[in-house]
C-alpha cells in the first residue's frame, strides 16, 4: 500500500532506488522493490495524463488503480504533486 510516508521517502531520494538503498542507514527502509516500481509507474502514468498523451479511458483506469494501491485520497493528491515536483526538477536540469 502506498502511503504519504513512502512518497516522502521517494521524494527525498529523488525517485532513485539506488540512492534509497545507499542511504539505508539514514532513511527508513519501508518501501519494497515492488512498491518503488509501482510509484515509478504511477508517476509515468500521471505524466502521460497530465500532458494529454493518454486517452480518457487510460485516465479512468489510472484513477481506479490509484484508489486501489493508495491508502487515502490524500496519498493520491501527494502522488500527483510528486509527479509535478519531479517534472519541474527535470525541466530545470535541461
Amino acid at each position: 500500500m502506498i502511503t504519504v510516508e513512502k512518497l516522502e521517502i521517494y521524494r527525498r531520494c529523488g525517485g532513485s532506488v539506488d540512492w534509497y538503498q545507499v542511504q539505508s542507514h539514514s532513511i527508513p527502509q519501508i518501501i519494497s522493490d515492488g512498491e518503488w516500481g509501482q510509484i515509478d509507474g504511477f508517476i509515468q502514468d500521471i505524466f502521460l495524463v497530465h500532458t494529454n498523451q493518454a486517452d480518457k479511458s487510460f485516465a479512468n483506469r489510472l484513477n481506479q488503480k490509484l484508489k486501489e494501491y493508495c491508502d487515502s485520497d490524500n496519498t493520491i493528491i501527494e502522488l500527483r504533486n510528486l509527479e509535478e515536483y519531479l517534472r519541474k526538477i527535470k525541466d530545470n536540469n535541461k
